[in-house]
């Protein structure tokens, strides 16, 4: 009898112990590079947390995108604090691939220590060289 209990999930023991979850708003970026010859970047905003990737839509022409996006990563387990999300932001090619327009990282450990953590996070180029562009986050992290 007992196996069975372990495997039987009823809603109601999860509701109760309360939702894990990381919430990330994608604000904006400033003074993103422009590759474009004739017209400026159209610029789209990845995030990989955990193995997964959230993408914002594409702005076109902007190198001062806003995008006010809201996603969100259901928790299973309490993130590390060694974790960290990805950002990475792409110049929209409609034939061809994204080019990269510069790619940043969060710690976790801000994230978790704070609960709720605004940062402001300048992003390097392909080379790792450090852009004058920077991207707006706003991350909520739902504890248990």
């Amino acid at each position: 009898g007992a196996l069975v209990h372990v495997f039987s999930w009823s809603g109601k023991d999860t509701e109760e112990r309360g939702k894990m979850s990381l919430q990330i708003v994608v604000k904006s970026a400033s003074n993103l590079p422009n590759l474009e010859r004739f017209s400026k970047s159209d610029p789209m905003t990845v995030l990989v947390f955990q193995g997964v990737k959230h993408k914002t839509k594409v702005i076109s022409n902007n190198l001062d995108p806003v995008w006010d996006e809201t996603f969100e990563w259901p928790l299973q387990v309490a993130p590390s604090a060694t974790e960290v999300i990805q950002i990475e932001v792409y110049d929209h090619e409609k034939l061809g691939k994204n080019r990269l327009l510069g790619r940043g990282e969060v710690s976790m450990r801000d994230v978790v220590s704070k609960g709720r953590y605004s940062p402001s996070i300048t992003l390097k180029g392909k080379k790792g060289d450090v852009l004058k562009a920077t991207i707006s986050l706003d991350i909520t992290y739902k504890s248990p």
